[in-house]
């Protein structure tokens, strides 16, 4: 990695320490340090009383050393006496009740007093910290709405400006929304609200936009002062994920210089994590990725990782594009909220087994990373697209209590992941003339642009697999009155006469209310011609009823109102493929669905690995990492090794071991 770093809190230990922390940081080959995201009191302990000569000494002690800072904006958490003073600055829960001090992102992100208050301190800082060559910066931290949305009168008046920005009039509001159920219809713009509960699924679609749009400007806002004052400043702000949903992070990261990720790898399954790492590798396209946070123990605060896996996650990440790598943290904190997450040195400022281990770690990363500096990011012949307008589609309407589209794609990513097929997640405007395979999972919105993005790979030769509920709804979250997936018919061969969920409550022992909910869900049997083979299996959650129009039928359901209905479709179009899934398949039956679409595009599945096995390829380096707690064995072709064991036309590999090659 270039920069291999942990979060340092210099404001909460004695300067005194200062000197031995960064002896022990350059033992450990530590290039980098992140700092100043909470530390607002002590930069500003009262209001327009700045006091910044800490940061300035730590600054340069650390340039001195050989170490590079990314400051951060302090704004993730305002200080007390900006909550006392204007209380007005601090959200608005939605009975009425303002934030408490003592958390973090409590602020109102309209509120210009806080807007304010957190331009002048960017300003100050940007205009005092731009003539040193080892600044990068970080905007506030993990921004979005943690202390929950703000209902405050300001953020009601500013989403009716961000409204009326976008409908015009009240009367197209009403259209677009499709008000005239319930007799909902506005007739004032003052009546118009940010939504909440179970309202109108275009109402709460359109606050959520709203909402991302707030936070996209803040980050947009404190990044034009830094990059006024500072005008060589590398600015960037800290993500989370896999999939955030309450900022749409392809705007926000448009106009910021790289995409890192806090990512902590034992919240998720390793096939989440490596989710995680595509999706931000391809926030900006052709820049490395980051990982701004993730830990030498656990999130948890129970049992730490072995070395092994500290050691293979990272080498996961580097093999995914990363080129920034940042332990949270350099020691762990004797008081707080997050007292308990274990830094890499321990409470007693003692270096100890996880020092050890990531000393190891980056020692083993720099001497490597000559050789990647220069080393393209994966090429891959897979697209997946993440489309944040189907995402809060869902979010905002009652399917979601059925369909909930993160869990949809991560089963795709998985089935491809199982494969060793490695596969970039993209927006729906990003090209797809470079891949083979474009995946849609849950696509329920469709926009024009991109229908006819599709048309013409298809039929130049691509090959198209999508989930169900194509194109079913307008981009205000309403059903369309045409067929699914209207224009596309002819592309997938089929359209939709219609759909049902599967969860049944209709049996005589079932019942919605009386005497208390109990159900079924159904999951109906389907027998299909995949990959080659016959296929018996089931789908789930939601079935379509469709016909067809040229497509083949290469499954069919076996049970249910709806046997021998079509249920996989399968069309040529031009020069192309699409493969199209009216249910949600079981998990089994979604791997045969990918089989056949790699088959399809002519792809061959990489090399067969038991469960969280990896095989990766960067440029000439190949990758392969046992995730697991016992020992593999992994046919591969021979190759130079520049770290593991390789004997005999095979790659051994201990429990969390790696092998790193080179044709």
């Amino acid at each position: 990695m270039k920069y291999r770093g942990v979060a340092y809190y210099p404001e909460y230990w004695p300067e005194e320490r200062w000197v031995e922390d960064i002896r022990l940081m350059r033992e450990a080959h530590i290039n980098m340090v992140r700092v100043g995201e909470f530390a607002w009191t002590a930069m500003e302990p009262s209001e327009g009383n700045f006091t910044l000569e800490w940061l300035h000494r730590l600054v340069q002690q650390m340039g001195d050393a050989g170490i590079s800072v990314m400051l951060c904006t302090p704004t993730a958490t305002p200080p007390a006496w900006l909550a006392d003073q204007y209380p007005h600055a601090i959200l608005m829960q939605l009975n009425g009740g303002r934030m408490e001090h003592g958390r973090r992102r409590h602020y109102c992100p309209t509120s210009q007093v806080f807007r304010a208050h957190s331009r002048r301190i960017t300003d100050v800082m940007s205009r005092e910290f731009s003539h040193y060559s080892n600044v990068l910066w970080q905007l506030d931290n993990e921004l979005g709405p943690e202390s929950g949305g703000c209902y405050c009168d300001n953020c009601q008046a500013q989403y009716r400006l961000w409204l009326q920005k976008k409908y015009g009039t009240l009367d197209e509001l009403n259209r677009r929304w499709g008000t005239r159920f319930w007799s909902v219809d506005y007739t004032d713009w003052g009546q118009v609200r940010l939504a909440y509960g179970d309202m109108y699924s275009s109402m709460k679609l359109d606050t959520q936009r709203f909402r991302s749009d707030c936070f996209v400007d803040f980050a947009r806002e404190q990044t034009n002062i830094i990059r006024k004052n500072h005008q060589s400043a590398v600015v960037t702000t800290n993500g989370m994920g896999p999939i955030f949903d309450p900022i749409n992070y392809y705007d926000l990261f448009a106009e910021l210089d790289f995409a890192p990720d806090d990512l902590y790898f034992d919240i998720a399954t390793m096939d989440g994590n490596a989710m995680a790492m595509d999706i931000y590798r391809n926030y900006k396209k052709g820049i490395p990725f980051w990982i701004t946070e993730t830990g030498s123990g656990a999130l948890s605060a129970d049992k730490c990782p072995t070395a092994g896996q500290v050691r293979c996650w990272a080498f996961s990440a580097l093999a995914r594009g990363c080129a920034g790598y940042n332990i949270f943290r350099w020691r762990t904190c004797l008081s707080g909220q997050e007292q308990e997450l274990q830094g890499v040195i321990e409470y007693s400022g003692k270096p100890r087994r996880r020092y050890q281990t990531v000393k190891n770690l980056y020692t083993e990363l720099e001497s490597l990373w000559p050789q990647f500096e220069s080393a393209p990011l994966p090429v891959c012949d897979v697209a997946i697209i993440n489309d944040y307008q189907s995402l809060w589609a869902y979010q905002a309407s009652r399917i979601n209590n059925h369909v909930k589209y993160v869990q949809r794609f991560h089963e795709v990513y998985k089935a491809f992941y199982d494969r060793n097929v490695q596969v970039d997640v993209i927006p729906p405007d990003r090209n797809l003339s470079c891949y083979k395979i474009v995946v849609l999972p849950s696509m329920v919105m469709v926009s024009d642009e991109f229908a006819q993005k599709l048309r013409e790979f298809v039929q130049a030769g691509g090959t198209v697999f999508s989930m169900p509920q194509l194109a079913w709804r307008d981009e205000n979250n309403n059903y369309l009155p045409a067929c699914a997936p209207g224009d596309m018919s002819d592309i997938f061969g089929f359209h939709a006469e219609g759909g049902m969920y599967l969860r049944n409550f209709t049996g005589p022992d079932q019942a919605l209310w009386v005497p208390k909910e109990n159900f079924a869900d159904e999951t109906p049997g389907v027998k299909a011609q995949l990959a080659g083979s016959e296929v018996t299996d089931a789908v789930n959650s939601w079935m379509e009823d469709i016909e067809l129009d040229g497509g083949a039928a290469l499954g069919r359901f076996t049970d249910n109102d709806f046997a021998d209905s079509p249920v996989i479709v399968k069309n040529n179009y031009g020069k192309g493929t699409t493969l199209y899934a009216a249910a949600y398949p079981s998990i089994s039956l979604l791997g045969k669905l990918i089989d056949e679409t790699l088959a399809s595009a002519g792809i061959v599945a990489g090399i067969e690995t038991p469960e969280y096995v990896e095989v990766l390829r960067r440029g000439e380096y190949t990758f392969v990492i046992n995730h697991r707690a016992e020992p593999v064995v992994v046919p591969m072709p021979a190759g130079k090794v520049i770290t593991g064991e390789y004997k005999d036309g095979h790659v051994i590999l201990g429990a969390h071991d790696l092998c790193l090659m080179k044709k």
